[in-house]
């Protein structure tokens, strides 16, 4: 959490500090993703949620994971997404 506190800060405090240029008015890409995973002990499927901002760049751009906390499913995972979408940051919200 403390670097998702730092990025945001960053961002508030020098808005170019992330070298992209979102395109204004526009929702990311969304896609529904299952990744199969395999351990030792099982076989499971890892499912989210990935948004990919829509930018005006080939070059690769920085992912966040977001999970939520053990307090369960709230509005704070939106939050972040949002507003780390329309900075040029991919997220994936994994399914808990």
């Amino acid at each position: 959490m403390k670097t998702l506190s730092i990025l945001l800060m960053l961002h508030l405090i020098s808005p170019n500090v992330f070298a992209l240029k979102v395109l204004e008015q526009q929702l990311p890409f969304i896609n529904y993703i299952d990744i199969p995973v395999e351990t030792d002990n099982q076989n499971f499927v890892l499912s989210g949620q990935y948004r990919m901002p829509r930018i005006e760049s080939e070059a690769a751009f920085p992912a966040v994971l977001v999970l939520h906390s053990s307090a369960g499913i709230d509005s704070t995972g939106s939050f972040y997404i949002k507003a780390l979408n329309k900075v040029g940051i991919a997220t994936l919200e994994v399914d808990m």
